[in-house]
């Protein structure tokens, strides 16, 4: 992975019809919103995907979002693409967008806001966020994120001991074939793991665990014809994956017998 929440570039954006609110959840939870180039101010009809932020864009998603019919979905979908870059701004949206009442996508209004979090480093508002998506999520199971993966690496690579429980329970109640479709699913969900395992000091579980997420990590293809770089790991040279690496290399203890 290239950082905590990977947005590799030219990821594109599954969609079902044409609003923000349409976009799959089980996509949008842990994928990029960068499918367009980084750092740009992108066209008329998508005015609430900006990648960028500053008064003359905020102006001017204001003037647009004056004149749409539903505000909260145009609030989310903005925020989903500034939640990683302009946490602040993003977390600005998102409270407007609760002032509101919400939708019934509030599930990704959490997560964006655990992002977002994240981002500046805010552990426990992030980890309460993501809780907060779960929460919505198992009252509206038909809106999904990436919370249930999420939340446990950040557990694990915060070393948040008393969570680790927590974490495993979360990640054993999600372990699902339609839950984990691509191979960096597989390798949060594995790596998440196999720390938290090793922090419990489960060596043996922890390197299987680790061995799992790092053979999903080598994965070039994802099976899908045309989508086929799409959920990749990407690099792994970040602490995450360097923790997993010292895990899968870690001597297994060896047993000397001494005769009288």
């Amino acid at each position: 992975m290239q950082d905590l929440y990977p947005r590799p570039e030219g990821t594109p954006v599954l969609q079902i019809g044409g609003g923000p609110a349409a976009t799959h959840a089980t996509i949008i939870g842990g994928l990029s919103a960068s499918g367009q180039q980084r750092g740009c101010i992108v066209g008329r009809d998508g005015w609430w995907q900006n990648t960028s932020w500053n008064e003359e864009t905020e102006a001017a998603f204001f003037r647009k979002l004056a004149r749409a019919r539903n505000k909260s979905l145009y609030l989310k979908g903005q925020a989903r693409f500034l939640a990683s870059n302009h946490p602040a701004a993003a977390l600005r949206l998102l409270d407007q967008y609760f002032a509101l009442g919400g939708d019934f996508g509030e599930a990704e209004a959490h997560f964006y806001r655990a992002r977002a979090h994240v981002a500046l480093r805010n552990v426990d508002a992030a980890i309460h966020s993501f809780e907060a998506a779960l929460a919505r999520e198992d009252a509206h199971p038909n809106f999904l994120t990436w919370a249930f993966l999420e939340l446990p690496v950040l557990i694990a690579t915060e070393r948040r001991s008393a969570l680790y429980d927590r974490a495993i329970d979360i990640l054993t109640a999600h372990k699902s074939e339609s839950l984990l479709i691509f191979p960096i699913q597989h390798y949060k969900w594995h790596g998440a793991l196999a720390l938290i395992l090793h922090e419990k000091g489960q060596t043996l579980e922890a390197q299987s665990a680790a061995k799992q997420a790092l053979e999903a990590a080598k994965a070039t293809h994802t099976g899908f014809r045309y989508h086929p770089n799409l959920g990749l790991a990407g690099d792994t040279r970040d602490e995450f994956g360097t923790r997993l690496r010292k895990i899968v290399d870690k001597p297994r203890a060896r047993f000397r017998w001494w005769s009288k």
